[in-house]
């Protein structure tokens, strides 16, 4: 990609990580990939394919603490090496730890969200969710 889309990103985390109404989120996983994501607004579209990742559930913890629920979350790619200082990560993405339920890329399911008995962060995180409530 061009530097002056990444320029854009870095442009965006000036602003406050926020662009189009929809919150940006830069992550660092374990296997030490930088991705660059934006978490638009939880929709109550049945239409998945106009949806990032066709709909499937996100769970993101950001640095400051606050969590972002977002069924409409584009991949915008690997952040350069040499864009990684500009564009440090804020925010950890959150899986089921329990093993009986993965979040991300799950297409099954629409609110309100069946889970396992024995309830992981992520899974109370998800149940406590209200689509008409929360805003990101």
């Amino acid at each position: 990609m061009s530097d002056n889309f990444w320029e854009q990103k870095v442009g965006w985390k000036e602003a406050g990580d926020r662009t189009d109404g929809a919150q940006v989120i830069r992550t660092k996983d374990h296997w030490r990939t930088f991705r660059h994501y934006v978490a638009y607004p939880y929709s109550s579209t049945r239409n998945r394919e106009a949806l990032g990742f066709a709909g499937a559930l996100w769970v993101f913890r950001l640095s400051s603490g606050e969590i972002t629920i977002s069924n409409n979350v584009w991949d915008q790619g690997e952040i350069p090496v040499e864009y990684r200082d500009r564009l440090p990560a804020n925010a950890t993405l959150l899986e089921c730890e329990c093993g009986r339920r993965a979040f991300v890329g799950d297409q099954r399911e629409l609110p309100p969200y069946t889970l396992c008995e024995t309830c992981c962060e992520t899974c109370c995180l998800v149940l406590a969710f209200n689509p008409q409530t929360v805003a990101i």
